[in-house]
C-alpha cells in the first residue's frame, strides 16, 4: 500500500486552499515557479516597527518555535517497542503573509491618503511561469509576471506593483521554513533519527523512490489563488530541496475554476450553506454578542475614531467590522502605520487588552459562531 502525505493550504478571508498529498510510494510539484526580483528584503528586515506582533503575523521568533511533534504511541494500547509504519500524514497550513485581499476597502479615513504607507503596495516577489515544451531537448522559457503596466492616473487596486492578496517576501520565507519543518519530521534515516525515527515517511536517497516529489508519490491540489499556489510551491521547494539539487523537477498542479471549486464552502454550489449562514446570524449566540455593549463601543471606535465606512460589493453590504481584521493584520504584519487609536497591541499597562486585540477577539468569535453553527442543536 502506498504511503501518503496530505497537506492543505487555507486562506481565512478568501478561503483559498492548496492541497497536497505526499505518498511514500505517493507525491506531485508545481511548474509555475516563483522568484524574487532584484534584491529583496528578508523577514529579518521586517517586524521592527512594533514592540510585539500577533501570532497571526508568524514573525521569525514565532516560526522558530514551531515543529512537528514526534510520534507518540502512548494511549494507543500498543507496546512501547511496537513496530509502527506511517502510511499517511495530513497537514493543514495557511498560505504565507500577503497583501490586502481587496483594493476597494475603506479601512480608515487616511488609509488611501497619498502621504501614508498604506496607500501604495509595491512587491518584490513576482510569479514566473513557463509554457510547456514538447521537445525535451529544449530549455524552458520563463516569463516573469509584473503588475507595472499602468501609469497615472491609472493604476492597480493597491496603488503600486502588488497584486491583490498576493504572497510577499516574508510569506515566501514562512512557507520555505514550513517545508523544512516537514522535511525534518518525515524524511531522513529512521535508524539515525532518535526524535523522529518512527515518523519517517521517506528515506533519504531511497533507490526505490528516486523522485519522491513526482507522481505517484506526491499529489498537489490547489485552488486558483496566487498566494496559495505560490505558498504551495515554496513549501514544496523547502520540503524537496535535497531531492531537487541540480535537477529540473516537474510537479503537477491540479486546480479548477475558482468559482466552481469545492475546496472551500461554496454557496453557489451548495445553497444550503447560505441557509445555514443566515440561521447562524439569527442565532441567540450570535445576536447576543453582535448586539452587546462591547460591540456598540467597538463600532463607534471604527466609525468615529478611524472613519471606517461600510460599502456595497457584489450586492452585499459590508460594515467595517466585516473587513477590519484584514486591514489591521496586513498593515501591522508589514510594518506599516496603524492609526493611533488601534496602535496598542500588547501595550496596555493595566493588563487589559487594547482596542486592537478587542477588535480581533470580537471578529474571531463572531466568525467562529458562524463557521461552527449547528442547525440541529
Amino acid at each position: 500500500m502506498h504511503k501518503r502525505y496530505i497537506l492543505f493550504f487555507t486562506s481565512n478571508m478568501m478561503k483559498a486552499i492548496t492541497f497536497f498529498s505526499l505518498a511514500s510510494n505517493s507525491y506531485t510539484v508545481a511548474l509555475t515557479s516563483e522568484k524574487t526580483t532584484r534584491e529583496t528584503q528578508s523577514s529579518s528586515e521586517y517586524y521592527k516597527r512594533y514592540p510585539s506582533y500577533p501570532k497571526y503575523c508568524s514573525n521569525p521568533s514565532e516560526m522558530a518555535k514551531r515543529n512537528v511533534p514526534p510520534l507518540n504511541i502512548e494511549g494507543t494500547g500498543l507496546p512501547e517497542d511496537a513496530s509502527i509504519d506511517i502510511l499517511q500524514v495530513s497537514s493543514i497550513i495557511r498560505h504565507g503573509q500577503r497583501t490586502p485581499y481587496a483594493g476597494n476597502i475603506p479601512c480608515w479615513s487616511k488609509y488611501k491618503a497619498k502621504d501614508t504607507d498604506t496607500s501604495s503596495w509595491d512587491c518584490e516577489l513576482t510569479t514566473w511561469s513557463s509554457p510547456p515544451r514538447f521537445d525535451p531537448s529544449e530549455k524552458y522559457l520563463l516569463f516573469e509576471k509584473k503588475y507595472d503596466a499602468l501609469s497615472e492616473p491609472l493604476g492597480n487596486f493597491l496603488g503600486g506593483t502588488c497584486q491583490m492578496g498576493q504572497l510577499i517576501v516574508p510569506g515566501y520565507e514562512q512557507e520555505h521554513i514550513n517545508g523544512q519543518i516537514l522535511r525534518d519530521a518525515y524524511f531522513g534515516d529512521a535508524n539515525a533519527n532518535e526524535t523522529y525515527g518512527k515518523n519517517i515517511l521517506f528515506l533519504d536517497n531511497d533507490v526505490e523512490v528516486p523522485k519522491p516529489y513526482a507522481s505517484p508519490f506526491t499529489f498537489y491540489r490547489a485552488d486558483d489563488e496566487q498566494r496559495t499556489l505560490m505558498s504551495g510551491q515554496v513549501l514544496l521547494r523547502g520540503l524537496f530541496h535535497q531531492d531537487l539539487q541540480d535537477k529540473d523537477g516537474a510537479i503537477e498542479l491540479h486546480t479548477a475554476d475558482y468559482h466552481n471549486d469545492v475546496l472551500t464552502s461554496n454557496e453557489q454550489l451548495c445553497p444550503t450553506l447560505t441557509k445555514l449562514r443566515e440561521e447562524a446570524l439569527q442565532s441567540d449566540e450570535f445576536q447576543q454578542k453582535n448586539s452587546s455593549m462591547e460591540a456598540a463601543e467597538l463600532r463607534e471606535i471604527l466609525a468615529e475614531d478611524l472613519g471606517s465606512e461600510g460599502f456595497m460589493d457584489g450586492g452585499h453590504w459590508f460594515e467595517p467590522m466585516d473587513y477590519i481584521l484584514d486591514c489591521l493584520m496586513t498593515t501591522m504584519c508589514t510594518d506599516r502605520t496603524l492609526p493611533d487609536r488601534v496602535d496598542d497591541f500588547g501595550s496596555t499597562s493595566d493588563g487589559r487588552k487594547g482596542v486592537f486585540e478587542q477588535i480581533v477577539d470580537f471578529v474571531s468569535i463572531n466568525d467562529h459562531v458562524i463557521s461552527s453553527f449547528d442547525s440541529m442543536m
